[in-house]
């Protein structure tokens, strides 16, 4: 697996702007919603530049134990801060995890874990969608890599704006191009992710467009869909209208 070790730790390697994405109801503005790898471990320069797009919350999707080293630079910058912890909140974190570097994990497998977490947090994916919904300003959600719980994430409030699977599976899927730079973090920043581990991990390691696409057959196979999980979790009409005039262009 390839990892570009040029790429500074403390530098975002996942990091890009939700912005021009096709809705149900309209293309998504641009510099209102942006998804991240790690914003907690960056550098003085890095924080200054994510501060300059005037972001005003941080949703942190990590859990205690990552979160427990503090929110870094950024604290220095924004104000505003969310930890919505989903693994730690699924209640068996260990039930995938240990198989981050198992060749044989598919992206099959990928996606069946995302629909299991879906099922466990999607009250909390309706808080952060709330927050987003509810902020006056700029928002960057994200997790370690950017890919998993951030990319389940996004492909809740994409979702609820009614976007079409395509747009979702390649929002998703943007991240592979990603991942070198982002091993490089990970590496850097969490002692288990050795080269040696690396070279041996299997779908937990990639962003395949295969594991958005059985998560998403299964929430709309076993629930109508992934709006209609969240609307059954608590997401509002009211939410769904203030995301509408937040996040998109009018036609």
């Amino acid at each position: 697996m390839l990892i570009d070790k040029l790429h500074p730790h403390g530098k975002l390697a996942n990091f890009r702007d939700l912005g021009g994405i096709s809705t149900g109801h309209g293309i998504l503005n641009t510099g209102i919603s942006y998804r991240s790898d790690d914003v907690s471990a960056i550098d003085d320069d890095e924080a200054e530049r994510i501060a300059s797009l005037g972001i005003g919350m941080v949703i942190d999707f990590r859990d205690l134990n990552e979160t427990s080293s503090g929110r870094g630079p950024i604290a220095n910058h924004v104000e505003g801060y969310l930890n919505l912890p989903l693994i730690e909140s699924s209640g068996e974190p260990g039930q995938v995890l240990h198989k981050i570097f198992d060749d044989s994990f598919s992206a099959e497998d990928l996606g069946q874990w995302y629909f299991y977490l879906m099922g466990q947090v999607a009250p909390l994916v309706v808080q952060g969608i709330e927050a987003i919904a509810e902020s006056k300003s700029p928002v960057v959600f994200h997790c370690a890599a950017g890919k998993d719980r951030t990319g389940v994430f996004a492909a809740g409030l994409l979702s609820a704006l009614d976007t079409e699977e395509q747009h979702i599976l390649d929002d998703f899927s943007a991240t592979q191009l990603n991942m070198p730079k982002v091993l490089n973090r990970l590496m850097n920043l969490q002692p288990m992710f050795t080269e040696e581990a690396i070279s041996q991990a299997g779908a937990l390691l990639r962003a395949d467009r295969e594991a958005m696409q059985r998560f998403l057959f299964l929430a709309n196979k076993e629930h109508g869909g992934l709006k209609s999980m969240l609307v059954d979790s608590g997401l509002s009409e009211k939410t769904i209208n203030s995301l509408k005039t937040s996040l998109v262009q009018n036609r």
